[in-house]
């Protein structure tokens, strides 16, 4: 079996809000999250990204 790897372009932002430090926006995809850390929103982003992918995100 082949695995086939697939990139989306994501913008990660510094932002001032206290809940979120770092927002991401999937441009393509219209989608958006964000984390208090840059892992953390790198984490999110990544879930969003599976769940888009699987069908799941509205």
């Amino acid at each position: 079996m082949s695995t086939t790897y697939t990139s989306y372009p994501a913008c990660f932002f510094k932002d001032d809000n206290e809940k979120c430090a770092y927002t991401v926006i999937f441009p393509n995809l219209r989608e958006g999250t964000c984390g208090e850390t840059l892992d953390e929103a790198f984490a999110m982003a990544q879930n969003l990204l599976a769940g888009y992918i699987e069908g799941d995100a509205d």
